[in-house]
């Protein structure tokens, strides 16, 4: 049987330089009713992956990796991590070829109308759903504002504005950002004496930090040391409390707050299945990446043999029409009609002695805010950032 060739963008990643081989294990794990043994695809479907390098992931570079692809690889469909900002430029390609894409993203950006395309679908961690939830439920429990913290990088994206709109749908009518300057001489230096003056001077309730990698490790070190340690409660963006993180913190004493869209321990049914599946075929611990990848190999199980017989309006149809059920419940990834994640766990983490205690202490539906409030965010974040996030 003829295999699915599937053209794959790869940015530069160096907080996860393995992310793209995670997501496309993982894709194709999703693809094989039976699995993966020994690095062979058990089952009637399999694919070839052809991946492209592409630097940072800014348009030209993409523009020419999709046109490699296309006419000199005949890809029968293109996927890979890209950034939204970079749309509007990728797709009058995209559709003048008329080629089927499902492209990842961790859910830096909210969809909007200029990354539409019939031809187009998003594999999405959906952080900014995680962050309107986290945000409603610091303004729940803490009522007064709070400041959020984060460097230049991190400020381009949406993250900050969708916990903003959570505090806003939760009542909340004030919060204070701080945005750290770039060190000229070093941009990987972390000085927060500005941040702590700003505690000095706004008194927040609550402190909410938006790092990446090892700067996240940083942070948190510094935020130990500093006179604000247990007495502001600390509440960080989800990807602060990745496994990779924690592992480098383990030997402090910190206790935080934070938003999880999904987690390897989760017990349904749906996600036991994949990290098993996962874990015995790589002999690696599941991660993000791999399940955005098995949540995509989930959908194209189903498109499979109308994109392989070049039926591309069949497979775009049941795109549009159909959701699947996977790890984080049910998933769809039509822009067009955001699905609200199935739930999002608030936790306390306290790491002490080595250890790491997760504790739910609260619990939502997926933060689909409304579709002004999303355009309301679209509008007002100027950034040209074309990275995709933790693409550094």
């Amino acid at each position: 049987m003829k295999k699915l060739k599937i053209g794959f963008l790869m940015p530069y990643s160096g907080i996860y330089p393995y992310y793209g081989h995670h997501m496309m294990a993982g894709l194709q794990l999703g693809m094989q009713p039976g699995g993966i043994h020994k690095n062979r695809a058990i089952g009637t479907l399999d694919c070839d992956f052809v991946p492209v390098f592409t630097k940072r992931g800014d348009p030209t570079t993409l523009k020419n990796a999709m046109e490699q692809l296309l006419f000199f690889e005949r890809v029968d469909l293109l996927s890979g991590l890209v950034s939204y900002r970079t749309m509007p430029e990728l797709i009058p390609l995209i559709n003048k070829q008329q080629r089927l894409a499902i492209f990842f993203d961790l859910g830096e950006h909210i969809p909007h109308r200029d990354v539409i395309s019939p031809y187009v679908f998003y594999a999405s961690q959906q952080i900014w759903q995680s962050e309107y939830v986290l945000g409603a439920w610091a303004q729940e429990k803490f009522r007064n504002p709070g400041l959020v913290v984060m460097p230049l990088y991190e400020s381009g994206y949406q993250l900050h504005s969708s916990f903003w709109e959570g505090i806003q749908s939760a009542g909340g009518q004030a919060l204070h950002i701080h945005t750290l300057a770039r060190e000229k001489s070093d941009h990987q230096v972390l000085d927060l004496a500005t941040f702590f003056d700003a505690i000095a001077k706004e008194k927040p309730a609550f402190v909410h930090g938006i790092f990446t990698g090892n700067q996240g490790v940083d942070f948190i070190r510094q935020w130990i040391q500093s006179p604000h340690y247990n007495k502001i409660p600390l509440v960080l963006v989800e990807n602060m409390a990745y496994e990779d993180i924690l592992d480098d913190v383990l030997d402090t004493n910190v206790t935080f707050y934070t938003a999880s869209s999904w987690s390897r321990e989760d017990e349904n049914p749906e996600n036991q299945k994949f990290v098993r599946k996962f874990e015995s075929s790589s002999g690696q611990k599941a991660n993000i990446f791999a399940l955005l990848g098995y949540e995509a190999g989930l959908f194209m199980r189903e498109i499979h043999a109308a994109v392989l017989k070049g039926d591309t309006m069949q497979a775009i149809e049941w795109l549009h029409r159909e959701s699947i059920k996977g790890p984080r419940g049910f998933r769809n990834f039509d822009p067009l009609n955001i699905r609200p994640l199935d739930s999002v766990d608030i936790l306390q983490i306290r790491v002490h002695n080595k250890s790491i205690r997760k504790l739910i202490v609260g619990q939502a539906g997926g933060g689909l805010m409304s579709a002004e409030r999303r355009e309301t965010i679209t509008a007002q974040s100027v950034s040209g950032w074309q990275n995709p996030f933790l693409c550094v």
